[in-house]
């Protein structure tokens, strides 16, 4: 089993790596990330400029951006179920929805 050591500079989203990095390589086999020290675990021929290269390219950003997606499509769903359960006015239901959206987004952006 070989391991390549990379020295992080930027924050990863371990879980996405490994899934991308899983499919990506045959031989690729784990991670092991202490402090910003990222060791990859390959058993094959993959060189390490390629492994390099997609660590360098991976968007950790993207997990917080379905997470994002899923909040938005949840809180139009439920302004929807609202409007038609209540008959309660659409305008007020939507301002309520956009200001829990705008706090839930202010709270992702801290």
């Amino acid at each position: 089993m070989r391991q390549i050591k990379i020295q992080l500079q930027e924050p990863i989203n371990v879980p996405l790596l490994h899934d991308e990095l899983k499919q990506k390589y045959l031989d690729f086999q784990g991670l092991v990330l202490r402090g910003t020290e990222l060791t990859v675990l390959l058993d094959g021929p993959t060189a390490p400029a390629e492994i390099n290269t997609t660590v360098a390219q991976h968007d950790h950003t993207q997990e917080n951006r379905e997470e994002i997606a899923l909040r938005l499509r949840e809180e139009a769903l439920g302004a929807l179920e609202t409007i038609i359960a209540t008959e309660t006015d659409p305008m007020l239901v939507l301002e309520a929805r956009i200001t829990r959206i705008e706090n839930f987004l202010q709270v992702r952006l801290e």
